[in-house]
């Protein structure tokens, strides 16, 4: 981050290498977080893409989102259509973050685009998620989608992905996050979360009991309500089904993804969204059952394959942290649980670490402090805040070395949990990637 007042050095060169212009792009603006349209809006006109050649689903939420558009993205492919998907933050490479019928665009795409943005900013200045959503956007362009799934990166109303009409919103889940810039008020981060809606337009809602349902109606867009009026799921026996006023699908299977009642949430909302998007996407129910039998949103209570087990998942709010506990009490273990865990200091970590209490035996706090967030030795001091009687681990190591050490003292029958930042959960993949093994799901 530049300090405010002082001019961005100048851009890259064409021989830079896309390292060099990611870290570029960290120091461009005077601040990483600066929500609102106002700068962005001129610099989307100027390249063309404030009217796109594709059909837009926006999907926004304190939780849910990664695995709503992983989903929406997969049916959409899988049916034969040219799909774009923009998610953040990434697990192991930036690339991850825009995919092409599920996979990444590669460094030249990516470079393409960052010069094109460049060209058409003049001397606006853009925050690092505001000019990589532009760049996203014109690499869909340039390959020709026919849809885009954008995840909105903080709130909605004012996140760079809402510079671009939603042909249909879908609004996952609302809770306490991010609260410096949304506030501690539901309903007013709801409003936020529900500024992705246009007027008229459908909107998509998972979250039947909170406010965002109301909030939606607000903006004048159309409601689609989970619960009986609009769709549903259910469970029937050892599969589960997903019903809509126009069409229902049976006999959905469990596996490997869809045990617990807020993944088959996630899935329904975005079945009804691809349902309003292109509707004959799920009349192949061979090919719906297909696509889910196979998605593992990556990071989302993702279990690593060999023994001890490991779990891992990027919950860092208390939401999301209730959602992971309600996973672990359903699927015990034999030995112990032991939590590899790093987070911001911004984050609920008070909310989180007691929200878990009862599933966790033993806390390996990992280093954060090179990425920005929390040393081991802070996040220790407020592990034992949060709960004094906590039984803590201090390596003083980043979150792949953490992990070793935690796997090394493990028992077969215990369980390692690897949570609390995409930061954490993202070393230790790329470190199993970069090992050779087998990144699985396993058995539940």
């Amino acid at each position: 981050m530049k300090p405010a007042g002082q001019p961005a050095p100048t851009a890259p060169g064409p021989k830079a290498g896309l390292t060099q212009w990611l870290r570029w792009l960290e120091g461009l603006h005077s601040s990483a977080i600066d929500l609102g349209l106002e700068r962005l809006r001129p610099v989307c006109q100027a390249m063309g893409l404030d009217r796109p050649p594709f059909r837009v689903l926006t999907v926004a939420g304190t939780n849910g989102k990664g695995s709503s558009v992983a989903v929406a993205a997969a049916l959409l492919t899988a049916a034969g259509h040219r799909v774009g998907s923009y998610t953040s933050p990434h697990l192991i490479d930036f690339n991850e973050r825009i995919c092409i019928d599920g996979l990444p665009a590669s460094d030249a795409e990516i470079l393409q685009a960052f010069q094109a943005v460049e060209a058409a900013r003049g001397a606006i200045s853009l925050s690092y998620f505001e000019y990589t959503t532009l760049a996203a956007l014109a690499i869909f362009r340039q390959r020709g989608v026919s849809h885009a799934v954008l995840e909105v990166g903080l709130g909605g109303r004012l996140d760079a992905v809402n510079v671009i009409d939603a042909d249909v919103a879908l609004l996952t889940r609302v809770a306490l996050d991010h609260a410096e810039w949304l506030g501690n008020d539901l309903a007013g981060i709801a409003r936020e979360k529900a500024g992705v809606c246009r007027p008229s337009r459908p909107v998509v809602v998972a979250d039947r009991d909170g406010p965002l349902a109301e909030a939606a109606r607000e903006t004048g867009a159309r409601p689609l309500l989970l619960g009986k009026r609009d769709f549903v799921w259910g469970q029937d026996g050892d599969s589960w089904f997903w019903e809509s006023n126009e069409a229902r699908l049976d006999g959905l299977g469990l596996e490997p993804w869809w045990h617990m009642p807020w993944q088959r949430a996630n899935a329904a909302a975005a079945m009804q969204a691809v349902s309003l998007l292109a509707p004959e996407v799920l009349a192949d129910a061979g090919r719906v059952r297909q696509v889910l039998s196979t998605l593992q949103p990556p990071g989302r209570v993702q279990r690593l394959a060999g023994q001890p087990e490991t779990l891992l998942d990027v919950a860092h709010n208390p939401d999301a942290a209730l959602a992971l506990m309600d996973y672990l009490r359903a699927r015990p273990v034999n030995g112990q649980t032991r939590a590899i865990i790093g987070m911001r200091a911004d984050k609920d970590i008070a909310g989180v670490v007691t929200t878990l209490a009862g599933e966790v035996d033993e806390w390996w706090p990992a280093d954060l402090s090179a990425q920005g967030g929390l040393s081991a030795e802070g996040l220790d001091q407020r592990i034992h805040v949060a709960c004094p009687a906590a039984h803590t681990r201090v390596k003083n190591a980043d979150p792949v070395e953490t992990w070793l050490a935690a796997r090394a003292s493990a028992n077969p029958g215990d369980r390692l949990l690897v949570l609390g930042s995409f930061m954490t959960v993202g070393p230790v993949l790329r470190q199993v990637d970069a090992a050779g093994h087998t990144v699985g799901i396993g058995n539940r």
